[in-house]
Order: C-alpha cells, then structure tokens, then sequence
C-alpha cells in the first residue's frame, strides 16, 4: 500500500472518504524504497502496488514515480523483478504510460453496472454519478481547487496552453470551454477543435463565437473542426441565469450523447452545427 487517500464514498471500501476512523497516509518514495528492501530481504520478486483512488498533489505521476522507485530498489538479496498494480480506473493514456513503466498485471475491481445498486453503494463523491465523470481546469489554483467542485473526479490547474498535453481527451471526451476571457478560449478551441472528442462546446455570444471561427482558421483549423463546435454552447431554451444556462448546457450534453435516439427529440447533428456557425460568421461581417 503506498496510499489510502480517497474522495469517493463508496460504502464496501474502508478507503471511503467518510471513514474518520482511518489513518490517512501516502508514503514518500524513501519509505516506498524502505519498504521494498524488507520484501527482497524476505525473498520476495513480486509485488502488488496498491492505492486509493486520490493521490498527493502530483498526481497520478506519483503513482509512475513509484513503479521507478520499486524497480531501481536493490538488495543483497537481490531486487524487484514485476511490480502488478491495483489502483482505480485509469485514461487511456495513463494505461499507456503505466505500460511504459513495465507493470505486469493491472486488476481492477469491476464494478455493477446495475443502476440502482451503483446508486446505493455510491453516496457522495465523484463516482456517484453513474454516467458522468468530471475533471474541472484552470491556471488559476485558487479556481481549480476540490473545495469548490467536490463532485469533480479531479481539478487541475495548468497554462491554458498546455490543456491538451496536460490532460488525454479522445473521442469519448465531452468538453466545454468556460474560461474568462475571448483570449483563453481561442487558445483552448484551437488545441481541441482538431481532436475529434465526442463533444466540444464554447460559451459566448454569437459574435464572439464568429470571431473565434475567423481566428482558429487563421490559424489553419479546419472548417470541419470548427463547424463540429457547439458554440454558443447549450440548447436554446431561453436562458438567463447561471443556473439556466447550466441546465442548458447539461441538456446538450445529454442530447448528443443520445444522437440518433428516436427518443425525445434527438440533438442537433454536426451539418446544423456548420450551418449555425456560417450564419454566425455571416452576423459578424455585417
């Protein structure tokens, strides 16, 4: 075990984040090698690398730190030959790099795909939510802060230009740009446009959104990418408020992950996407 720190509430794991009755530990990497020298020295090779589903402040890299840690530990006795791992869910290309680490077998705990029983053994947290998992960014640390978004799966603060090699989207990836100002958001558009996520949308008027269009081309997007944007972002349903707007932007969300479903409607297909943003950029060139 190199870590119990966890901020889900799921009720058969004594990880749980309610469990005030645990000591809450991560171990440095000299206690990590410390550790390791006393299972060489019992004659171990193998070992079973466990964690909560929260790590320190560095992130899932203290896990790939680790791993090193592990492997370059020696002994009289010898060393660590295979490191398997037990440790939540991971991205794409988190698997990728925990490959590049030289694991041997990752396990991971399957959980029910039943709704209601998932509803009743996941309480609070960011695994309460069967359907959606949220990471939240900013440059701003005091923004990206947990405190603020206790539902989130993770908030990470980095430069607004390094988003798409900070965190992996893919084409399961549904994002919104949301940031505070037209600046900001032409550089998240022009790193997220061309990726191909299940869903991209921006906030903003429509002359904003007109002239982030003119600006991503200048920059050599595609128009395909930028016709896929939804922008402005959420169903038009009147609103108004934050709370309103929320709402709307949710419902987009939920519309384009049921696209094609006979079901209540539908979502707006990607043609009606390029046609909104050419009226768009007609509006602004008046």
């Amino acid at each position: 075990y190199i870590a119990n720190l966890c901020k889900n509430e799921c009720s058969y794991c004594a990880f749980r984040a309610g469990n005030t009755e645990l000591k809450r530990r991560t171990l440095t990497q000299a206690e990590i090698a410390a550790e390791v020298k006393v299972l060489i020295s019992q004659g171990h090779k193998r070992v079973l690398l466990v964690s909560g589903e929260e790590y320190p402040e560095e992130g899932f890299s203290y896990v790939l730190k680790s791993l090193a840690t592990i492997y370059s530990t020696k002994s009289e006795r010898g060393e660590i030959r295979r490191v398997n791992v037990n440790i939540a869910p991971l991205t794409v290309e988190q698997f990728k790099q925990l490959k590049a680490a030289h694991i041997g077998t990752y396990q991971l705990f399957q959980e029910t795909y039943h709704r209601e029983t998932y509803a009743q053994v996941h309480t609070a947290g960011a695994k309460k939510s069967y359907d959606w998992r949220v990471t939240v960014m900013d440059d701003r640390a005091d923004f990206a802060d947990a405190a603020r978004f206790p539902s989130a799966e993770r908030t990470v603060v980095c430069d607004w230009h390094d988003v798409a090699t900070t965190v992996p989207f893919d084409a399961h990836t549904y994002a919104v740009i949301a940031t505070r100002g037209h600046q900001h958001d032409v550089v998240l558009a022009a790193q997220l446009a061309p990726l191909g996520l299940r869903y991209l949308g921006m906030l903003g008027s429509r002359r904003k959104v007109a002239l982030t269009a003119k600006v991503l081309r200048e920059w050599d997007v595609s128009d395909e990418a930028i016709a896929a944007m939804h922008a402005p972002v959420g169903l038009p349903i009147g609103a108004d408020t934050p709370e309103e707007i929320a709402v709307s932007v949710v419902a987009e969300l939920i519309a384009v992950r049921r696209e094609g479903s006979r079901r209540r409607g539908g979502t707006e297909t990607a043609r009606d996407a390029a046609q909104r943003v050419g009226n768009a950029d007609q509006e602004a060139g008046r």
